[in-house]
């Protein structure tokens, strides 16, 4: 298990489903994007808040530029978007999932 502590994530929300990655793919929710460096596509993540609660399982999707943060978080609605804002985590990299 690898640990990336105080990544900043931040959540988004669209008004379906689905969203479209740094590299125009289409996510569905359990999908996550991080900075390119960070973990390659594929890596299962689990997100854990600052007091050690698990926020989610997911599913690295993309890796791409992203602006001022390190990962992107798609969620359901634009309220649970707003509820998670932009916030401190800890990122869990367990293994590779799919891909090469």
């Amino acid at each position: 298990v690898r640990v990336l502590e105080h990544q900043n994530a931040v959540a988004y929300s669209v008004n379906h489903s689905w969203g479209r990655t740094y590299s125009n793919l289409f996510t569905p929710k359990g999908v996550v994007a991080m900075k390119r460096s960070d973990l390659e596509q594929g890596t299962r993540v689990v997100i854990l808040g600052q007091g050690g609660e698990v926020l989610g399982c997911c599913v690295v999707g993309d890796t791409g530029t992203l602006a001022n943060h390190d990962v992107d978080i798609l969620l359901d609605t634009h309220r649970e978007a707003c509820w998670f804002g932009e916030r401190e985590v800890t990122i869990l990299a367990l293994d590779r999932y799919w891909g090469g």
